[in-house]
């Protein structure tokens, strides 16, 4: 086994399964994301349902493609793994696993607040994912989500 996924919890059938495949460009969050990740009862939620100790941080593809934003939209629309907060005072997410460029195992992250770009997805993963690729502001990347 790929030392990198050794760690990446799954049942037997579970991540290679049905998959779509988006690719977007690396665009900058909102300097949220690490604050997100590591909050205990998020990152516990990560672990256990998305198995993924996230990296602090988020990594974020902007989708254009009008092929590929049709799938976010239908993804936008599954019910994925739900990650429900400890109270009203933080927004529920959704989340998918993914495998970014054929080598990192992750996680979608879909918070759900009003307002939230359709067109972009959020990425935990173990690793810090732009140094780890080579990625900078607009260099495209693909991800293979596991529905």
């Amino acid at each position: 086994m790929v030392p990198l996924l050794e760690g990446w919890k799954y049942k037997e059938g579970d991540y290679m399964g049905r998959e779509i495949t988006l690719t977007g460009r690396v665009v900058d969050g909102l300097g949220q994301g690490a604050g997100f990740t590591q909050l205990p009862w998020a990152r516990e939620q990560f672990v256990d349902k998305l198995g993924v100790d996230p990296y602090p941080g988020t990594f974020n593809l902007k989708i254009d493609d009008p092929v590929h934003l049709a799938s976010l939209q239908a993804l936008w629309k599954r019910e994925g793994i739900p990650i429900p907060p400890p109270s009203a005072d933080f927004c529920a997410a959704k989340g998918f696993r993914v495998l970014v460029a054929d080598r990192f195992p992750g996680a979608i992250v879909f918070p759900l607040v009003p307002g939230y770009p359709q067109d972009t997805i959020e990425i935990i993963c173990p690793v810090h994912l732009r140094s780890s690729l080579g990625a900078e502001e607009g260099t495209t990347v693909s991800v293979r989500v596991s529905l």
